[in-house]
């Protein structure tokens, strides 16, 4: 969405034209974006709403059911979001092959793409193709720098989508090149900080979003949708805090986020502003081993994402992992046991699950149990992979507190020799071995 258009006419002038029975769609579209930008969300779906019952091209109506699933999607109504997208890319399907249908259609599969990447990683992936398909030709095609550029900006979003990151970047690096508005330059440069922290590039990314930061707020009409663009260049702030090892630098700035949000009557209603913060505050607790501080956090980020979601699982998983963390082994289990139960989350959740299952079996003392869970998983991974002698190492463990020693030491073996094994699950391995050379030997070993 852009900004252009608003300061002539005003949004004053605008409800004016439109109450008198305007059928100019753009006059509908910039007050529906001023009203959007200013937090009145709801008015400005309807206006967007009323724009679409006018008569229009099938590329007028295509650009209006992109900018309102745009608004849908950031308040939360992401089925509703889909389906305009959807129905964007069906009215651009027989209006021809110009630069500016192109250039539609590109837009409407990259947030196709996008709003699928919640629900369906297949059907994100087909998305993202075919747009990068029509991006594509349009880059090739057009002598437009306005379209040119908006084209390297959707492209960028999908390789970042599709992680290929260094495309990334450079597809950005081309489209600031170009002379954009400050909201399009501000959401080139979140696109390309994504990218450099993907990268560990932790340097650069802080610099290009400390650089963002100078555009913000600039504009006093657009305070609220400021607010907005200031969090989300503060979520970049605490991930790459984060990443680099700066935890406590992290968890300040995920909760003076929760601080600024929960002030504002606007965004303290965002499921989604919330869902975000809390659950990446809740990461870095855990990997502080503030476990008891993890949960809390969890819990909040659970209720910000709907079970029909992909993501909720994903939450729901880390809540197992804090609770197995502080010895709430039923906690922990009846977490897990929902991941692998439900029809939403995705296979790499459920197998980590069921090693989350395994290993409350094991911090139980049932390690007949557990032995036998382990084992049912390595099936699961090559033996080439870490995770497969990772695995190996709590086998072993689970024969150690059986007493059956020439098995535990054969896995531990396994684990010592093994030349992908991780180097602390080898350290690990060789404790146990030693261990197992003297008499009554503890086999806590991780």
């Amino acid at each position: 969405m852009s900004r252009q258009g608003l300061s002539k006419p005003s949004a004053e002038e605008l409800r004016r034209k439109i109450a008198a029975g305007s059928t100019n769609q753009k006059e509908y579209r910039d007050l529906a974006y001023h009203l959007f930008a200013i937090g009145q969300y709801k008015e400005a779906i309807l206006f967007y709403q009323q724009a679409l019952d006018l008569p229009l091209q099938d590329i007028q109506k295509a650009n209006l059911s992109m900018d309102l699933a745009a608004v849908l999607h950031e308040v939360s109504r992401r089925d509703e979001a889909q389906t305009l997208a959807e129905n964007a890319i069906a009215l651009l399907s027989n209006q021809g092959e110009s630069v500016e249908v192109l250039l539609s259609r590109g837009a409407a599969y990259s947030l196709l793409a996008h709003f699928h990447s919640f629900t369906d990683s297949h059907a994100s992936t087909n998305a993202a193709r075919q747009g990068l398909d029509t991006l594509e030709r349009v880059i090739a095609e057009s002598s437009e720098s306005e379209k040119t550029a908006s084209a390297y900006y959707f492209a960028a979003r999908i390789h970042n989508l599709l992680g290929s990151t260094e495309k990334t970047v450079t597809l950005c690096e081309k489209c600031l090149q170009h002379d954009l508005g400050e909201r399009e330059r501000i959401e080139c440069i979140i696109v390309l900080a994504e990218a450099l922290r993907s990268q560990d590039r932790f340097t650069e990314a802080e610099r290009v979003i400390e650089g963002a930061r100078r555009y913000v707020g600039t504009d006093k009409q657009y305070v609220e949708a400021d607010k907005r663009v200031a969090q989300r260049l503060s979520l970049e702030i605490g991930l790459v805090q984060r990443l680099s090892n700066r935890l406590t630098d992290a968890v300040m700035t995920f909760k003076q986020m929760l601080v600024e949000v929960e002030a504002d009557t606007a965004l303290r209603n965002d499921p989604s502003i919330l869902g975000t913060i809390y659950w990446n505050l809740a990461a870095v607790l855990y990997e502080t081993l503030d476990y008891q501080g993890a949960v809390v956090a969890f819990e909040k980020a659970l209720i910000f994402h709907p079970q029909n979601e992909p993501n909720h699982y994903k939450v729901l998983l880390s809540l197992g992992d804090c609770y197995l963390g502080t010895a709430a082994y039923a906690k922990a289990r009846e977490c897990y046991e929902k991941v692998i139960a439900s029809a939403y989350s995705w296979d790499t959740e459920k197998l980590n699950a069921c090693t989350g299952v395994a290993k409350v079996l094991y911090e139980s003392g049932e390690y007949a149990q557990a032995a036998s869970a382990f084992e049912a998983l390595l099936s699961d991974y090559r033996n080439d992979d870490p995770n497969y002698y990772n695995l190996l190492l709590w086998i072993g463990g689970c024969y150690e507190g059986m007493g059956i020693k020439v098995k535990a030491r054969d896995s531990y073996e396994k684990v010592v020799t093994a030349p992908c094994a991780w180097k602390a699950d080898k350290v690990s391995a060789r404790k146990a071995l030693m261990r197992l050379m003297s008499s009554g030997g503890s086999q806590v070993y991780h």
